[in-house]
């Protein structure tokens, strides 16, 4: 975990402007409230008459619905996230054998969450 942790810090280069995996990894996530607040002031202006009207309702519509499912994804994760880190304080006696579960197991877990969240019935 913590050699990762490193590699990543490691890897920040100037043309970058100083920003590692983490923070592109975000960007995507934090560009739809964006996207959203543009939609409903563009919907406020737009009057309902314009052939374009009904397009910015429905745009609006589904990028609230993204971004909900987003959030929801995101409190997901760091729920994960903490349950990994309370985890990791998690002290035995030495003669009990204990199960450690990897970041892989992690993953594959949110993955599988996602994608049965997501899959159409």
């Amino acid at each position: 975990g913590s050699d990762f942790a490193t590699k990543l810090n490691e890897m920040k280069k100037p043309s970058c402007r100083g920003k590692g995996l983490r923070d592109f990894l975000i960007m995507p996530a934090q560009r739809i409230p964006r996207y959203l607040m543009l939609l409903i002031d563009l919907l406020k202006r737009t009057p309902e008459d314009h052939p374009d009207y009904n397009n910015l309702v429905e745009a609006n519509k589904k990028f609230s619905e993204l971004s909900d499912k987003v959030d929801k994804d995101l409190a997901d994760f760091k729920s994960l996230e903490t349950v990994m880190q309370l985890s990791s304080t998690l002290v035995f006696r030495k003669k009990e054998k204990v199960r450690t579960l990897s970041f892989e197991f992690w993953l594959s877990m949110i993955l599988t969450n996602i994608i049965l969240r997501t899959s159409p019935l």
